[in-house]
């Protein structure tokens, strides 16, 4: 694997390796950890409404600074989901030990923080962070890994035979596609550079005024990096191993692989630089 990460496939749904819920009463709240520092934590959510139910989706990918500032609270591993008791840090680039995972460990994730901070990185979106940990973070920011609208998780299928792929189910893919009406956030047609695609590289959060939709309000759901999703297998491998959706594309993808219904994963304890997520609530 090169140092960009794992290479997304288009929506024949290819399967790639590469590289909780805490006491939210016992953590100061997250607008008030980063006002100062970060602008952009998620930017405020953007209300949908869909004839499954209503809910809120963060304008922009979860940013460097508002994961360091998770970080500072020092979380506890101690009550993640039943399927995440293997994650034993939620730092990006620390792995947990298993073979699949650490086989195709992502190089340019060793120290991600520290690097990103240190170039003056702190609003592009956090990469090298896990299934598990994008759920943590989620849960301490109050809301939830985007999944299935209603509430729970949705169905990951790499067939495309799931409802990760129904835009009346995918709080992620209804969002990006405007309910279905979209192939891109920004209309039918792909559009070379309106996102952080066509090998731009990754760019600072909802800076692209072309990358803007599939509601008005949500920035770079196509391109820039890959976001995780609700939407696991749960075939009888190490819960570690089980493939997850990765929604999105991310900046070297091709434009089959950048629509909003591209259908890829990942392993869940993947690390790579190129998958970051945001969240949803409720």
């Amino acid at each position: 694997m090169d140092a960009q990460g794992p290479r997304m496939m288009p929506r024949t749904g290819v399967l790639l390796v590469a590289g909780g819920a805490m006491a939210c009463s016992q953590l100061v709240g997250l607008d008030e950890l980063v006002a100062d520092r970060d602008p952009m934590v998620g930017g405020p959510g953007v209300s949908i409404e869909t004839s499954s139910g209503s809910f809120q989706i963060d304008a922009t990918e979860v940013t460097n600074a508002a994961y360091q500032a998770f970080l500072d609270t020092g979380p506890s591993t101690d009550g993640q989901r039943a399927e995440c008791t293997w994650n034993q840090s939620y730092e990006p680039g620390v792995l947990s030990p298993n073979a699949a995972v650490e086989a195709a460990l992502d190089s340019a994730c060793a120290n991600w923080l520290v690097t990103q901070i240190g170039l003056g990185n702190q609003t592009r979106p956090v990469g090298c962070v896990d299934w598990c940990d994008a759920v943590a973070y989620c849960d301490f920011a109050g809301k939830r890994l985007c999944g299935k609208i209603g509430g729970g998780a949705l169905q990951f299928s790499t067939n495309g035979a799931a409802n990760s792929t129904d835009p009346s189910s995918s709080q992620w893919l209804n969002a990006c596609s405007h309910g279905g009406e979209r192939d891109y956030p920004y209309g039918e047609t792909y559009t070379a550079g309106a996102c952080a695609d066509d090998g731009i590289g990754v760019v600072d959060v909802g800076t692209l005024s072309g990358c803007s939709g599939g509601y008005a309000g949500l920035f770079d759901m196509s391109g820039n990096v890959a976001e995780w999703e609700d939407a696991c297998l749960s075939e009888p491998t190490p819960d570690i191993e089980h493939g997850c959706a990765r929604r999105g594309g991310a900046y070297y993808n091709n434009s089959d692989e950048l629509r909003c219904d591209s259908n890829a994963g990942a392993l869940r304890g993947v690390q790579a630089n190129t998958i970051g997520f945001r969240c949803c609530s409720p």
